[in-house]
């Protein structure tokens, strides 16, 4: 009897743990979206385009956004290299360089955090009207492609002109964090490979438990977890493969929402 009695407290404890974990966990990370909004409301040149909440209705923020569109791509024509333009109204993608569009494909889905859909104007711009750029990226596949030449002997490699190859079954996933403190997730759907699509779920599940892990850790230590909201963006893996090996390693962004 007493046995039992030990194990229903120990559960009980266990219970009330895992609650008092779930509602801190909650709370700081409500709390670091607010802070994070709040930085970016701070900025000067969001502090320029502080428009009376008033004027502005759903009419006024498309033309906002277009012309912030329009203006970026302006701008980054003006680079030498490849840069990647997001039209999510669109849902389209696009590889340009010097103002001419290189790639366009058709996103198969896309989902962006609700934080993009209460910025005031001068964040927005603040955001998205500038040169934006890639910081850093952690990525599946290499920037060069990868293949396996299947040889019989050192003859037949020299005298055949198109050895025989065989295709690597790549998960073809990428993150970038851009210098704005916006994170980007490419998101590469199996076409060639359909039953291996498990692969994807693995990677972005291990993605969030790290994510997690990071934000316990901060709250554990009394601090606001550190946010990046996130813009996900899916394509067939072909089409994920094509853009990230076309890119540089840094390159600029323009967003259209």
């Amino acid at each position: 009897m007493r046995k039992w009695v030990i194990i229903r407290l120990l559960a009980l404890v266990v219970a009330f743990l895992s609650m008092v974990g779930m509602l801190t966990y909650a709370v700081f990370s409500v709390a670091g979206v607010r802070q994070k909004m709040k930085l970016l409301n701070e900025q000067s040149d969001a502090q320029l385009l502080n428009f009376d909440p008033l004027l502005v209705d759903s009419a006024y923020m498309e033309l906002f956004r277009e012309k912030n569109w329009l203006e970026t791509r302006l701008i980054l024509s003006k680079s030498d290299s490849i840069y990647l333009s997001v039209h999510l109204k669109d849902s389209l993608l696009q590889l340009e360089m010097k103002g001419v569009v290189l790639t366009q494909i058709k996103l198969i889905d896309f989902e962006y955090d609700r934080f993009f859909d209460v910025l005031s104007p001068g964040t927005y711009h603040h955001l998205f009207a500038t040169q934006t750029q890639v910081d850093s990226t952690f990525s599946t596949i290499g920037k060069g492609p990868v293949t396996i030449k299947k040889i019989t002997n050192i003859n037949a490699q020299i005298l055949s002109e198109s050895p025989d190859t065989i295709k690597i079954m790549e998960a073809v996933h990428w993150i970038s964090w851009l210098d704005n403190g916006v994170r980007i997730n490419i998101e590469g759907i199996g076409t060639d490979f359909p039953d291996r699509n498990w692969h994807r779920e693995l990677f972005w599940i291990s993605q969030d438990l790290k994510k997690i892990a990071r934000t316990i850790k901060q709250a554990s230590a009394l601090k606001l977890p550190d946010y990046y909201p996130e813009i996900t963006l899916v394509l067939t893996d072909r089409d994920a493969k094509t853009i990230f090996r076309a890119l540089p390693e840094k390159p600029f962004v323009a967003f259209r929402f």
